[in-house]
C-alpha cells in the first residue's frame, strides 16, 4: 500500500499504522460519523491505493484532495483547518443518471487516457433490468421490484443481496443517485433507498413522471390529480416536502434541469420555459421574449443555458444559448431530422442527423463544415455521450443500427475513426463506472453486463 501524502510504498510490518514512517502524516482518523462517540479509525487509503469508499459499517465517505481526511456525504468543504474549506471529493466518477451528470452536458471527464485502445474485459450474467448508474464507486440497477449494487472486486462485479421495494406500478420511470440516496421513480411514487445500509425510506407519493437532483434536493414533477404539474422538492437532509404549482398542464412538459435555480421547459405557449427559485418557491417566466418555440432538451455548461427546440412558426429545429438571466446568447438553425439530443465538448457541440454528424463551435456557435459520415443507420432515440481525458482528447460514444441490430461505436470527432464497441439484439444501456465502460444488454441467452476497459492494445 501506498501512503496517500508521499505516495511511498509502506512496509508490511508496520508496528504502528496510523503514521507514515516516511513523511510522518496520519494513514488513518477516527470515521468522521462516529466522532464524539467511539475511537473507531478508519484507513485514509484501501489497498488499492485510492481513497476509501466506506467503513465497515457501510457509511460513505467524501475526501479532501488536500489532505486526504475523510468525511461525512452531508459536508460540502474539508473541515481541516490548514486547508481553507477545500471542496471535498467523492469516489470515482460519478454517472448518476442514465445519461450522466445532472448538468445534462451528456460529457464525462475519464480518469485514465482515451488514446489508449478499448478493450473487453469481463462479461457476467445479470437479472432483466431497466436502469443502470453509477457512483460512490457502486454500480447501481434496477428491476421493476428491485435495486441491485455492486462493486468492482478481483476483476468483476460483486453484487450484494438486492434490495426489494414496493413499486405499485409496472415499471420504474426513472433512477437517480443522489446524497447517498438511490431514488426510485415509478407512475405513483418516489422510493429512496439509502446505499450505506441498503435500506428503502417511506416514499413519497404522487403521480410522477420524471425526477432529477442538484445540491443536497431531490425534485420530481408530477400530475396533482387534476390535470395540472406541480414540482415536488425535497431536502435529501431533513426531508422536508414542498409542492410547488407550475400554473401549467402536466402533459406539456417535456424536461427540467436543476441547479441554483431549475429550469423547466413546457410546450405551453404563454409558459415555455419557467424558472424556479427552489428556495422561495417563486415560479416565473424565464427566457420571456422566445415564445414561440418547443423545447426538448436543456443544458448547463460554462455559465450558459443551452436549449435544443423547434420553432413553431418556420418548423425547424434549433440550438439557442441563453445567459443566465435568460438573455438569448446564440443561434442556429440545425437541419432537419436531427435527433432531439446533443453533447457539450471543451471546444464545441455534437449533433447527429441523417446526414451524420454536426459540429457547433461554442465561441463562433455555427457549424462546422460539412457533417461527418457515420456508419450504419441512425437511431432516433437519445443516448450520446461524450467522454474527455486531462489532455482535452474526445471520443464520443454513439449508438446505430444495421441489420435490426443495435451497435454502440467509440467516435474520434477529430479523424473521424469510428470504432466498433459491441453489438445488442435489444437497446443496450450504457453507464461510466470509475474507468471502465459497462454496457448491459438483453440477447438471445438474456441479460449480461459487458465491462470494457482502455488498455494498450
Amino acid at each position: 500500500m501506498l501512503c496517500p501524502h508521499c505516495h511511498k510504498s509502506l512496509p508490511l510490518d508496520i508496528t504502528d499504522p496510523r503514521f507514515c514512517v516516511w513523511c510522518g502524516k496520519p494513514l488513518s482518523q477516527i470515521c468522521p460519523y462516529d466522532e464524539g462517540t467511539s475511537d473507531r479509525r478508519v484507513s485514509l487509503c484501501s489497498d488499492s491505493n485510492q481513497s476509501s469508499i466506506t467503513c465497515t459499517d457501510g457509511h460513505l465517505f467524501k475526501f479532501c484532495p488536500k489532505c486526504k481526511r475523510l468525511h461525512t456525504l452531508e459536508d460540502i468543504t474539508c473541515r481541516t483547518e490548514k486547508c481553507a474549506h477545500e471542496p471535498l471529493l467523492e469516489f470515482g466518477v460519478s454517472f448518476p443518471t442514465n445519461y450522466g451528470l445532472f448538468d445534462g452536458t451528456r460529457a464525462i471527464c475519464w480518469p485514465y487516457s482515451l488514446t489508449q485502445t478499448l478493450l473487453l474485459k469481463q462479461t457476467q450474467d445479470i437479472a432483466a433490468i431497466s436502469h443502470l448508474v453509477f457512483r460512490y464507486g457502486i454500480l447501481i440497477a434496477c428491476t421493476a421490484k428491485q435495486l441491485l449494487t455492486a462493486r468492482w472486486l478481483d476483476g468483476k462485479w460483486k453484487f450484494n443481496d438486492p434490495v426489494s421495494f414496493n413499486n405499485s406500478g409496472p415499471s420504474v420511470r426513472s433512477l437517480i443517485v443522489n446524497e447517498g440516496y438511490a431514488f426510485v421513480l415509478s407512475d405513483t411514487e418516489c422510493i429512496p433507498i439509502r446505499l450505506d445500509n441498503l435500506k428503502a425510506y417511506p416514499a413519497v407519493t404522487g403521480r410522477f413522471f420524471q425526477q432529477s437532483s442538484g445540491g443536497r434536493q431531490w425534485a420530481g414533477l408530477a400530475d396533482d390529480g387534476t390535470g395540472q404539474a406541480v414540482l415536488h422538492l425535497n431536502d435529501c437532509c431533513t426531508w422536508q416536502l414542498k409542492p410547488i404549482d407550475l400554473t401549467v398542464k402536466a402533459n406539456l412538459v417535456d424536461t427540467m434541469l436543476m441547479g441554483e435555480r431549475i429550469l423547466v421547459a413546457t410546450r405551453d405557449e404563454h409558459n415555455p420555459l419557467l424558472m424556479v427559485d427552489p428556495d422561495s418557491g417563486e415560479v416565473k417566466n424565464w427566457g420571456a421574449e422566445e415564445k414561440d418555440y418547443r423545447w426538448n432538451r436543456l443544458a448547463m455548461t460554462r455559465n450558459r443555458v443551452l436549449a435544443l427546440g423547434y420553432n413553431n412558426d418556420s418548423r425547424r429545429n434549433m440550438l439557442m444559448r441563453f445567459t443566465p438571466a435568460g438573455d438569448r446568447d446564440g443561434f442556429h438553425w440545425l437541419p432537419d431530422h436531427c435527433v432531439q439530443d446533443f453533447v457539450c465538448g471543451q471546444k464545441s457541440v455534437y449533433l447527429i442527423s441523417e446526414d451524420g454528424l454536426h459540429v457547433v463551435s461554442w465561441t463562433q456557435f455555427s457549424l462546422q463544415n460539412e457533417p461527418m459520415h457515420l456508419l450504419g443507420g441512425q437511431d432516433p432515440r437519445p443516448g450520446m455521450l461524450l467522454l474527455y481525458d486531462s489532455k482535452g482528447t474526445e471520443r464520443l460514444l454513439i449508438r446505430r443500427t444495421a441489420n435490426k441490430k443495435h451497435h454502440l461505436y467509440l467516435l474520434n470527432p477529430d479523424g473521424g475513426h469510428q470504432i466498433p464497441v459491441t453489438v445488442t439484439s435489444h437497446l443496450p444501456l450504457v453507464c461510466l463506472a470509475n474507468g471502465t465502460l459497462v454496457v448491459a444488454a438483453q440477447d438471445i441467452n438474456g441479460w449480461s453486463l459487458r465491462t470494457f476497459i482502455f488498455a494498450e492494445g
